[in-house]
């Protein structure tokens, strides 16, 4: 019993001390639209479809080669960024 209340007081002031701390500093939203600047490009394969394999390089951490069903073989050497 003396272990539940301990949990239930400890509890209690965890949240009081929640509310406290969220009085304190107000999030407000970021002014204009964060996506303002950004415009649509191809990056990747043409089509999407299945994926039959995927491989990293060991060496290249940023260098993937992707096999797909109706697309050939694809290769990155950035991550992702660009495929060719």
């Amino acid at each position: 019993m003396t272990g539940l209340l301990n949990r239930t007081a400890l509890a209690i002031a965890f949240l009081a001390g929640a509310a406290a701390a969220s009085g304190q500093e107000e999030l407000t939203p970021a002014e204009g639209n964060p996506f303002e600047g950004i415009e649509f490009r191809l990056v990747g394969p043409s089509r999407g479809g299945r994926v039959t394999a995927v491989a990293g390089h060991t060496s290249h951490p940023y260098t993937f080669y992707m096999g797909s069903t109706g697309g050939g073989v694809w290769r990155t050497t950035n991550a992702g960024i660009s495929w060719e």
